[in-house]
């Protein structure tokens, strides 16, 4: 006959009838498994999404600096050549 006792929530007991004990405390993992490495699915599609979000806000902005420093070119050309001429 056994005898199973549960101290606390975590803390189980188990006799199987002779002198000696068995404890098991359910906190702890074995040392034979392994921790598992990488990222999980549902991380990665979240750091695509966040990745995806920025670039969208960011682009548009990066193309308007582009075409105002353009500008700010053909601008100065032109008054390096009415510079030069005059």
């Amino acid at each position: 006959m056994h005898d199973i006792r549960i101290r606390g929530s975590r803390e189980y007991y188990i006799n199987s009838g002779n002198s000696d004990c068995q404890s098991y405390n359910l906190t702890e993992q074995p040392e034979n498994r392994k921790k598992p490495k990488g990222f999980t699915l549902i991380e990665l599609i979240v750091v695509i999404a966040i990745i995806g979000i920025l670039s969208a806000i960011l682009i548009p902005s990066i193309l308007g600096y582009m075409e105002k420093s353009r500008n700010t070119a053909d601008v100065q050309n032109a008054h390096d050549i009415c510079n030069a001429l005059f």
